[in-house]
């Protein structure tokens, strides 16, 4: 009976996993799942990075075991969104970086029990010089106009196997987005259709 338990809960647990693998692998090799957009669409049109782009890798040893709000894991493992928001910051002329900002936001009460940040808190640690804005679903024409007036994207995907990550998108060559990308030790942005296939959720920021 214990046998049967055990092979009936691998069952369960290869089952899970591979239901997962396949939604990130089809997001980014096959069409898009429903509720997502292609990482490559909308207008045609090429719109460098800025020059020096600050990029904060999260896994940097001067902040990569520390712990973020809430859940307590390390910014190395979990803080993919956290150092976006850091990037964002710095192109808008907020001095930070993923130690600095993750303080402040403790300090805020910016993180839920789950460790995901409190957008308002963004905010509010910007003391109010930025706007963030939450759409209810990704749209090529948003990211787009976000480029030309220029505000910021932070865009969610999954990476191989279902993990979620965020990436900030900074530029356009033809119709694939430019992403500087957290968890990368390259500091240069990337084509967004190297990292995934669909983008499932998008949040705006901008100066006020």
């Amino acid at each position: 009976m214990k046998r049967i338990l055990r092979w009936s809960a691998a069952f369960v647990v290869f089952a899970v996993l591979g239901a997962v693998a396949w939604y990130g692998l089809r997001g980014r090799y096959g069409p898009p799942p429903p509720g997502t957009i292609a990482v490559r669409g909308g207008e045609v049109f090429d719109w460098p990075p800025p020059e020096n782009a600050t990029h904060f890798r999260q896994s940097d040893p001067r902040w990569g075991e520390t712990a973020i709000g809430g859940s307590g894991e390390a910014i190395g493992a979990v803080g993919c969104t956290l150092c976006c928001v850091g990037m964002a910051f710095e192109q808008f002329g907020i001095d930070t970086d993923p130690e600095a900002l993750n303080r402040s936001l403790i300090e805020l009460d910016g993180y839920t029990e789950q460790g995901w940040i409190k957008w308002n808190a963004v905010e509010r640690g910007a003391e109010n010089r930025v706007r963030v804005t939450i759409h209810d679903r990704p749209s090529h024409e948003t990211i787009d106009d976000n480029l030309k007036s220029g505000k910021l994207t932070l865009a969610k995907f999954f990476l191989p196997l279902g993990i979620p990550h965020w990436a900030l998108v900074c530029g356009k060559q033809g119709d694939d987005y430019l992403i500087l990308d957290p968890a990368l030790k390259d500091p240069r942005p990337i084509p967004f259709s190297k990292r995934a296939g669909a983008i499932v959720s998008i949040r705006s920021i901008g100066r006020r």
